[in-house]
C-alpha cells in the first residue's frame, strides 16, 4: 500500500474515530442534561409540594405524635402527596421526624411504606446538619434521584422532611427511548461515511489495484458495518450481502446471490422493492422510503430504505446498493407516543371544568365538552383559530385573557379591573373573575387557572386554561359566610361558655365565654384535642375525679342530654349542660356544652332567703315592740297627767325633787320606747316615697325643729349646704335623720358652741357633714358610735339620751343606699358625722 493511500485511510479512520467520540460525548452532554432537567423537574416538585401544604396553614407543628399543619393533620393522610405524582409522576413523602407518616412510596408487597425510616446520606444532611439534600439515595432497596427538604417548626427545630423523588430504573428508560434514535442516526452517519471512504478508497486504489481488489476491500468494509447492506445489478438481481444482512433475513450466500426479489420475498413486497429500485434507476440520486421486510424470525419489520446507483467507468448504471434500518422500535415508541396524545386530548376533552390548549402561536389545538356547554360555542368554531379567538365566547370581543398574562408583572395584572384577584404560584396564574353578559347568557363568576407547557427539553409550546363556573358556589358561600357570621354572633354574644366537640373528640368549636370561665391558654384549644381541654376544665372543679366520671359517662351514652351544676374551686358554682348532635337519619357528630355561671344567682337565692328569715324575724320583732311600746305606754300615759299634779300638792323639797325623778325616769321610758319603735319600723320596711328634695331646705326644717333645745344651751347649727343642691331622699326619713344628728350634736356640745353643717358633690353622690366641737370620742369607740344603746361616757347614767339616735341615722342611710361614718381626734376635740345621698 502506498504511502498516499495509507495517509487517506487514516484519516478516514481518524475522522471516523472523532465521529464516534463526538456522538458519545453528545450522548453523555445529553444524558447530563437531561439527569439536570430531571433534577429541575424534582425542584420544580418539592416546590408544588410545598405550596399545596401552604393552603393548608402557615406552620408545621408536632403535636401529640402527629404532624399538624394548621388544623390539617399530615398522618396516614395521602391527598397532597398523591396529588404530586398525579401532576410530576415519580414519589413523594412526608416524614415525621425519620419516619414516613404519608407517603405514595411501595414496599415489596405492593403497600404504602408508612412507618419506615430515613437512612443514608439525605439523613445526614436533613437531622444532622438542618439543609436540604440533592443526589442519588436507595430508598427500600432501590436507587432514586431524589431532592429533601427539612421541615421545621416555629422555633426552626428539624422536626420533619418533605421528599419527591423518580427511580432511576425509569429515568434510564426514557434516556435510552431517546438514545435508540440517535444510535440510529450515528450508524447512519457512518454507513454514509464509510461509503464515502469506501468510495474514496476506491479512486485511490484503483491506481493502485485492479478492480477485484477494490471489490474484495468494498466487502470486507460492509462485513463490519452492523446495518444490513445488499447490493444488486440493474437487473435486479443480488450479487452481494454483508453479514449483518444474513443474520437479518435467516439465509447464506448461496441462497441469495443471483436471485430477484420475486424469488425470496412474499408478492406484495416483491411487487414494492422492484418498482422502488426502478424508480432510483430512472431517477439516480440517493432514494430513501419507509417500507417492511420479513426478518429471519418470520415477523414483518418496519425499516427504511437507504439506496443509491453505482456507474461503470463509462457512467451507465450497473446496479445498486442498499442499507436497511430497522425502525420498528421506533415506529412502535412513536404509536405509543401518538396514542398518549390521543389520551391526553381524550382527558382533556371529558374533563369537567371547562379546558382550552393553545400552542405557541397561540391557536387553540383543544377546546372540550365542558368549554363547548359554558359558552355554546362548538369546538369546530374555534380550532385552528389565533388571534385571541378563545377570548370571544367569553367577552363578546377578541382581546387578551388570563392565558395571555402568563408572562405578565403581577402588578400590572392586580391593576387590571377584569382580574380584580388574581395570585401567581411559579408559572401558573389562579383568577377569581365575573365573565359579563354575552349573547344573552348571565354573568357568571369564574374561578380560572392558567399555565405554560413545555416540552422535555424546557420549550415553551403553549399553553393551558381551566375555567369553572362558581355562580352558584358564591351563593352558597355569601349565604354560608351570612349563617355563619350569625353564628359565630350568637356564639360569642351567648352568657353561656360553649364548647363543641365532634365525634372523634376533637374540638371543633368554642366560644369567648367559655375561655373568660375556664381560664384555658387559646393555643391549648386551637390544637383541637379534647383531653388535654377537658382535663384543664377538670382541675378548676372542687372534684375532679368526679368531674371527669360525668364526662366519661355521658359520651358512653351518646343519645342522651345531661344538665347539672359543678362546683369549682373559689366558690364558683356552674350550671352545665350537654346535648348530642344527632341528625334527621339519627347520625351522630359529637356533643356540645354549655357552661354558665350561676354562682351570683345561687348567692342572690341565699340572700333572698336569708332576708326573707330576716324579715319574718324583724315582723316579729315589730310586733313583739309595738305591743311592749303599747303595754308600756298604757301605764305611762296616766304617770304623765299625775305626776305634775301630785308634784304641785307636795310641799317638801325632798319629796318634790324624787317626784321630778320620777317624772324625769317616765320622759326616758316614753323616748325610749318611741325611738325603738322607729328604729325597728325602719329596719323592716325599706321603702318609701322617693323624692327630688332641695337638701338646704330640709336641714332648715329641722334646724327650725329643734329651736327650743339649741336656744336652751345657746347653740347656733350653720347651715353651709348650697340652696339649689337636691338629692333623691323620703323626705320624713330625711328629717328624721337630720334630727337626730343635730340633737346629738347639741347635747354633746358645750353652752355657746357651733354646730355647722356641710356638703359637696362627688359625681353621683353627695357627702354631707354634721360637724360639733363638743367632748368628742376616743377613735377606739368611732367604729360602735352607731350601734343601738352605745353612750360615749358609759360612767354617767343619762336619762337625756336613750343611745339610739345615731342607730336610727345609720338604718335610714342604709334604706338610701348610702353609707354612714364619724371621723374624731379624740376626747375634747369635737366629732364629725359623714353620710353620703345618691343624686339620682
Amino acid at each position: 500500500m502506498r504511502t498516499t493511500t495509507k495517509l487517506i485511510a487514516s484519516n478516514c479512520l481518524i475522522t471516523l474515530l472523532m465521529i464516534v467520540v463526538f456522538a458519545m460525548f453528545s450522548l453523555n452532554r445529553f444524558y447530563a442534561e437531561d439527569l439536570h432537567q430531571e433534577h429541575k423537574n424534582l425542584e420544580k416538585c418539592i416546590m408544588t409540594f410545598w405550596e399545596f401544604y401552604k393552603y393548608k396553614g402557615t406552620e408545621f407543628k408536632s403535636v401529640g405524635g402527629q404532624l399538624l399543619i394548621g388544623d390539617h393533620v399530615v398522618n396516614a393522610n395521602f391527598e397532597v402527596p398523591d396529588k404530586i405524582q398525579k401532576i410530576f409522576g415519580g414519589v413523594a413523602t412526608v416524614f415525621m421526624g425519620d419516619i414516613r407518616v404519608s407517603t405514595n412510596v411501595m414496599d415489596d408487597e405492593g403497600k404504602r411504606a408508612v412507618g419506615t425510616r430515613l437512612i443514608g446520606p439525605a439523613y445526614s444532611a436533613v437531622f444532622g446538619e438542618g439543609r436540604p439534600y440533592r443526589g442519588e439515595a436507595i430508598i427500600l432497596g432501590h436507587p432514586y434521584l431524589t431532592a429533601y427538604d427539612p421541615i421545621k417548626d416555629h422555633s426552626g427545630k428539624v422536626i420533619g422532611a418533605l421528599f419527591v423523588g423518580v427511580k432511576k430504573v425509569s429515568f434510564q428508560e426514557k434516556f435510552d427511548q431517546i438514545k435508540t434514535p440517535i444510535m440510529i442516526m450515528l450508524a447512519v452517519l457512518l454507513i454514509s461515511f464509510a461509503i464515502a471512504t469506501f468510495l474514496l478508497l476506491k479512486l485511490t486504489r484503483r491506481i493502485e489495484r485492479t478492480e477485484a481488489n477494490s471489490l474484495n476491500f468494498l466487502k470486507t468494509l460492509m462485513e463490519t458495518i452492523p446495518s444490513p447492506i445488499f447490493y444488486k445489478d440493474a437487473k435486479g438481481r443480488y450479487l452481494g450481502f454483508n453479514k449483518a444482512y444474513e443474520e437479518y433475513v435467516g439465509m447464506r450466500q448461496e441462497q441469495l446471490i443471483g436471485k430477484t426479489c420475486f424469488d425470496l420475498w412474499p408478492r406484495d413486497l416483491a411487487e414494492r422493492y422492484h418498482q422502488q429500485d426502478q424508480t432510483l434507476f430512472e431517477n439516480q440520486g440517493i432514494q430513501k422510503y419507509e417500507g417492511s421486510m420479513v426478518s429471519a424470525d418470520g415477523a414483518r419489520h418496519d425499516v427504511i430504505f437507504y439506496k443509491a446507483p453505482f456507474h461503470s467507468q463509462q457512467g451507465a448504471v450497473e446496479g445498486l446498493v442498499g442499507v436497511i434500518l430497522d425502525i420498528t422500535e421506533r415506529k412502535a415508541a412513536e404509536e405509543e407516543i401518538k396514542n398518549a396524545y390521543q389520551q391526553l386530548n381524550d382527558i382533556i376533552e371529558f374533563l369537567p371544568d371547562a379546558t382550552f390548549v393553545v400552542d405557541k402561536d397561540k391557536r387553540v389545538i383543544a377546546w372540550n365538552l365542558a368549554i363547548e356547554k359554558m359558552t355554546g360555542v362548538g369546538k369546530d368554531e374555534v380550532m385552528g383559530k389565533g388571534d385571541y379567538a378563545y377570548a370571544e365566547p367569553f367577552y363578546g370581543e377578541r382581546r387578551p385573557i388570563l392565558i395571555d398574562l402568563i408572562d405578565a408583572d403581577l402588578e400590572k395584572i392586580n391593576a387590571d379591573e377584569l382580574y380584580p384577584y388574581i395570585k401567581k404560584v411559579g408559572r401558573t396564574l389562579f383568577t377569581e373573575t365575573c365573565i359579563p353578559s354575552v349573547n344573552g347568557r348571565e354573568s357568571r363568576y369564574i374561578w380560572g387557572t392558567a399555565a405554560p407547557l413545555f416540552d422535555k427539553l424546557g420549550n415553551r409550546v403553549g399553553g393551558i386554561e381551566s375555567m369553572r363556573d362558581i355562580t352558584e358556589y358564591k351563593r352558597v358561600e355569601d349565604e354560608l359566610r351570612f349563617r355563619n357570621l350569625l353564628l359565630s354572633t350568637q356564639l360569642n354574644s351567648s352568657i353561656d361558655g360553649i364548647l363543641a366537640v365532634d365525634q372523634h373528640f376533637k374540638i371543633i368549636s368554642y366560644n369567648k365565654r367559655f375561655l373568660e370561665l375556664t381560664h384555658i391558654p387559646p393555643s391549648l384549644l386551637e390544637t383541637g384535642l379534647h383531653g388535654p381541654v377537658i382535663n384543664a376544665v377538670a382541675e378548676l372543679a372542687e372534684d375532679p375525679q368526679g368531674f371527669q366520671i360525668k364526662v366519661s359517662s355521658i359520651y358512653e351514652n351518646q343519645d342522651t342530654s345531661s344538665r347539672d351544676e359543678i362546683a369549682f374551686k373559689g366558690g364558683v358554682i356552674i350550671d352545665r349542660y350537654s346535648a348530642s348532635m344527632v341528625d334527621e337519619d339519627g347520625k351522630y357528630y359529637g356533643r356540645i356544652w354549655y357552661f354558665r355561671d350561676i354562682t351570683d344567682q345561687k348567692h342572690a337565692e341565699e340572700v333572698r332567703l336569708r332576708l326573707e328569715a330576716q324579715r319574718h324575724h324583724s315582723r316579729m320583732m315589730e310586733t313583739f315592740v309595738t305591743q311592749l311600746g303599747h303595754d308600756l305606754k298604757t301605764p305611762i300615759t296616766p304617770l304623765f297627767a299625775l305626776i305634775p299634779l301630785i308634784k304641785e300638792k307636795i310641799v317638801d323639797p325632798d319629796l318634790k325633787r324624787m317626784v321630778e325623778i320620777c317624772g324625769k325616769s317616765i320622759a326616758a321610758i316614753n323616748e325610749l320606747t318611741e325611738k325603738a319603735l322607729k328604729l325597728v319600723k325602719l329596719s323592716i320596711s325599706t321603702t318609701g316615697l322617693l323624692e327630688y328634695i332641695k337638701l338646704a331646705g330640709i336641714v332648715e326644717a329641722s334646724i327650725h325643729s329643734n329651736r327650743d333645745i339649741l336656744d336652751q344651751k345657746k347653740i347656733r347649727c350653720e347651715n353651709d349646704i348650697e340652696p339649689e343642691l337636691v338629692v333623691v331622699a323620703v323626705a320624713d326619713q330625711l328629717i328624721e335623720l337630720f334630727n337626730n344628728l343635730i340633737t346629738n350634736a347639741v347635747h354633746h356640745s358645750q353652752t355657746g358652741e357651733v354646730v355647722q353643717i356641710g356638703a359637696r358633690q362627688t359625681g353621683n353622690t353627695i357627702t354631707i357633714a354634721v360637724r360639733d366641737n363638743g367632748i368628742g370620742v376616743d377613735p377606739a369607740d368611732l367604729e360602735n358610735i352607731f350601734d343601738e344603746f352605745f353612750k360615749v361616757d358609759r360612767s354617767r347614767h343619762d336619762l337625756d339620751s336613750p343611745g339610739l339616735g345615731l342607730s336610727i341615722c345609720r338604718r335610714i342611710i342604709a334604706n338610701h343606699h348610702g353609707t354612714i361614718w364619724a371621723e374624731s381626734e379624740g376626747k375634747g376635740f369635737g366629732m364629725t358625722v359623714f353620710f353620703t345621698l345618691p343624686l339620682q
